[in-house]
């Protein structure tokens, strides 16, 4: 699972991320007063043939996994997805040339492309 410890500050607002098997972070050894297991935010992109059919009228598939059918499959389901590519967390969406496309259309995005340059090709 994908964790964020809050003991952990690398610069103001930006915290520790690691994956682990336990809600223990690696570098401080805090537990779960201050690790988080974190939720991936998905990528809704726009396709013709997608299962969703946004408020907008937008048909759209998961990025990552253009059949689901189903968003969330029940209220523990910790399932997040997005159109808005400033939004996404999940690495195999921001893998995804069309996501890269969609994301550079934002001024703030900028440094996130810059640091997933070479990641997930």
């Amino acid at each position: 699972m994908r964790c964020r410890c809050y003991r952990c500050q690398l610069r103001p607002g930006e915290f520790l991320e690691f994956e682990a098997d336990r809600l223990a972070c690696p570098k401080c050894g805090a537990g779960e007063a201050v690790v988080i297991e974190l939720a991936d935010v998905h990528w809704l992109m726009p396709d013709p043939a997608g299962p969703h059919e946004g408020s907008d009228g937008v048909r759209r598939a998961v990025g990552c996994d253009r059949k689901r059918d189903v968003l969330a499959l029940g209220t523990l389901d910790h399932f997040a997805a997005s159109p808005d590519p400033r939004a996404v967390t999940c690495p195999r969406c921001q893998g995804l040339e069309a996501w890269r496309q969609a994301a550079a259309l934002f001024r703030e995005m900028r440094g996130v492309l810059a640091g997933l340059k070479g990641c997930c090709g």
